[in-house]
C-alpha cells in the first residue's frame, strides 16, 4: 500500500512568558533570514545531534514525518478524524543547546475533509503563524509542544519502522505498468508518478551527492542532451525513499460547467495557473493547472495568437466558454505541492526579504516595533553568525541614524519616491 506523508503536534513542556515568546520568535526569524539571504552554508548537511529526529513517528492516530531539507527540517503532522484529518506543517531549526527542534513562526494548520467514501472534499487553512517545539527523551520517544493551540497534549510518539517501499529503486518504478510518464526533479528529490490500486502515487527517491553533481553539470555542459541522459540514467538506480498518495480529486463535471462565463484572470485569482494556449478543435484553448490536474478552457473570443504574443491581446480578459479535464499536471512531480493539491514552498520563502536591503529593513522593523532591541539582536548575531554580525549591525545602526523612527517600509524602498 502507498503511504501518505505525516507530521506531529503537541503542547509545550514548559511555559514561557510573553517576553520570552517574542524574543524567541524574532530570533528564529533572524536565524532563518541569515540562512537564506546570506547563503552561509556551503553544504546541505544535518546538524550534528539533529539526525536523531529524522524519520516517521506515531502516537495513536497522529503521525509525524521529519525530513531534513538543506537548511532546515520540514515537519508534517497528520492527525486522523472521522470526517478527514488535521495537518500541521512546520519549518524547524535545530537548537543545539536545548537538543530540540524549534519551528519558525509561520507554521500552517489545515483541516482536510473527506466524504463517506474517503474521497477528498476540501482543504481549509486555519492559520499560518503556528509555532512548535519537538523534544526526544532518553527512550527515543518524541513529544510535540504546540505553542499555538496546545494540540497533541499528552501524546508520546514512537519511531515507526523504516519504510518498505513497493519499488526497490526508481528503475523498477519507472518500468512498472502503472507508470504515468510523469517524472522529474524536485528540491533534492527525484519524483515519478505511478498508479497503484487505482490511486495516483508519487514515488520519491532522494538525490545523493553524485546525482546532485550530475544535475548541476547539465546546466554547464556543452552537450546538454548527453549530460541530461547521464543524470537520468543515474537517478534510476536510486533507492525509493517514500511513497505519497495524491488525495486531491479532479473537479467534477458540474464544477467545470460552473466556470463558464468567468475570465481567465478570475481563474488565476482562484488559484489556477496558466500553462499554455493555442488553437483547439472548437476554438482557442487556454490550458491551466489547479494543484495536481490540468484543465482545458475553450474561450468564447476569436484570438489572434500573434496579437497575444505581442501583448496586443490580454489573455486574462478572455472568457471561458467551456472547460474540460485534461489529465495530470506537471505539478505532480513538484514536492512543493502537497498531496491535497495545496502549495507549500519547501525552500524557506522570505518573500520581500529576498535581498540584503529588504532583509535589513525587516530586522529594523523588528527593532522599531519593540519586538527586540539592538543589544539583544547583536548578541544573538554574534553568537550564531559571528562573521556576519558586525556588517549587519553596521547597516542597522546606519539606517537607524538616517531614518530614526520611519517605518521599515520606507527603508525597504517602498516609498522611495517620497
Amino acid at each position: 500500500m502507498a503511504t501518505d506523508r505525516i507530521y506531529p503536534r503537541r503542547r509545550p513542556l514548559y511555559a514561557m512568558n510573553e517576553e520570552e515568546k517574542t524574543v524567541k520568535k524574532v530570533l528564529l526569524i533572524v536565524l532563518a533570514l541569515l540562512f537564506v539571504c546570506a547563503a552561509l552554508a556551503e553544504d546541505a548537511f544535518v546538524p550534528e545531534g539533529a539526525e536523531k529526529f529524522v524519520g516517521d513517528w506515531q502516537a495513536e492516530e497522529t503521525f509525524i514525518i521529519m525530513d531534513w531539507e538543506e537548511e532546515h527540517f520540514r515537519v508534517l503532522i497528520i492527525q486522523g478524524r472521522e470526517d478527514g484529518q488535521s495537518e500541521w506543517d512546520y519549518s524547524c531549526l535545530f537548537d543545539e543547546e536545548a537538543g530540540a527542534l524549534k519551528s519558525l513562526p509561520y507554521g500552517v494548520r489545515r483541516e482536510i475533509v473527506f466524504d463517506d467514501n474517503g474521497e477528498f472534499v476540501s482543504s481549509d487553512e486555519v492559520y499560518e503563524d503556528g509555532e512548535a517545539s519537538f523534544f526526544l527523551d532518553e527512550q527515543d520517544r518524541l513529544t510535540w509542544v504546540d505553542e499555538k493551540d496546545g494540540a497533541g497534549e499528552g501524546l508520546v510518539f514512537e519511531r515507526l519502522p523504516e519504510f518498505e517501499p513497493l519499488f526497490s529503486d526508481m528503475t523498477e518504478a519507472l518500468s512498472s505498468e502503472g507508470f504515468t510518464g510523469m517524472e522529474g526533479s524536485s528540491d533534492g528529490f527525484y519524483v515519478a508518478v505511478v498508479e497503484v490500486d487505482g490511486v495516483y502515487t508519487r514515488v520519491v527517491a532522494e538525490l545523493d551527492e553524485t546525482a546532485v553533481m550530475l544535475e548541476e553539470a547539465i546546466y554547464e555542459a556543452d552537450d546538454l542532451s548527453a549530460a541530461a541522459a547521464a543524470y537520468e540514467e543515474y537517478v534510476k538506480t536510486l533507492p525509493v525513499t517514500y511513497l505519497e498518495e495524491i488525495v486531491q480529486q479532479p473537479l467534477a463535471e458540474e464544477e467545470l460547467a460552473a466556470l463558464a462565463g468567468m475570465k481567465i484572470g478570475e481563474l488565476e485569482e482562484e488559484g489556477f495557473e496558466a500553462l499554455s494556449y493555442g488553437d483547439g478543435g472548437d476554438g482557442f484553448v487556454v490550458t491551466m493547472a489547479l494543484g495536481m490536474y490540468d484543465y482545458d478552457f475553450t474561450v468564447t473570443e476569436e484570438v489572434d495568437i500573434e496579437a497575444l504574443w505581442d501583448s496586443e491581446t490580454d489573455y486574462a480578459a478572455l472568457t471561458v466558454g467551456s472547460a474540460a479535464f485534461a489529465g495530470l499536471s506537471p505539478n505532480v512531480t513538484d514536492l512543493d505541492y502537497l498531496p491535497d493539491g495545496s502549495y507549500y514552498d519547501s525552500v524557506l520563502d522570505t518573500g520581500e526579504f529576498g535581498d540584503s536591503f529588504d532583509f535589513i529593513g525587516a530586522l529594523l522593523e523588528a527593532v522599531q516595533s519593540g519586538e527586540v532591541d539592538l543589544e539583544t539582536l547583536e548578541a544573538t548575531l554574534k553568537e550564531s553568525m559571528p562573521e556576519q554580525a558586525e556588517e549587519i549591525m553596521g547597516y542597522l545602526n546606519m539606517f537607524s541614524q538616517l531614518y530614526g523612527d520611519l517605518p521599515a517600509s520606507v527603508i525597504a524602498g517602498e516609498d522611495a519616491g517620497d
